[in-house]
C-alpha cells in the first residue's frame, strides 16, 4: 500500500514540475531563434564577402609587385651584362696592345 502510495505522489511530482508551453508560445520562441539565425547567417555572408574582396586586392597587389620585382631584375640583368662585356671587351683590348 505504502509503495502505491510513493509511486503516485513520484508520478505526480515529476508531472508537475513540467513547464507547459502553448502552441503559440513555442512557435514564437522558434521563429525568435530563426530570425536570429538568419541575422547571423548575412552577417557572415557579407564577412565572407569582405575576406573575398581582401584577398583579390591582395592578390592583385601582388602581380604588381612581381611585375615590379621581374622588371627591376630584369634591369639588373641588362646591367650585369653591360657591365661583363665592357669588361671583355676591355681585357680583350688590352691583349692586343699587350702583343
Amino acid at each position: 500500500m505504502y509503495l502505491i502510495v510513493f509511486v503516485l505522489l513520484q508520478c505526480t511530482a515529476v508531472i508537475c514540475s513540467e513547464p507547459s508551453c502553448s502552441r503559440f508560445h513555442y512557435e514564437e520562441k522558434l521563429l525568435e531563434k530563426m530570425v536570429r539565425l538568419e541575422f547571423q547567417v548575412e552577417q557572415m555572408k557579407e564577412e565572407r564577402q569582405q575576406l573575398r574582396d581582401a584577398l583579390a586586392n591582395m592578390r592583385t597587389e601582388v602581380r604588381e609587385q612581381k611585375s615590379r620585382l621581374d622588371q627591376y631584375q630584369g634591369g639588373l640583368f641588362e646591367q650585369e651584362n653591360k657591365e661583363k662585356s665592357f669588361i671583355n671587351f676591355f681585357f680583350i683590348e688590352t691583349d692586343f696592345k699587350t702583343k
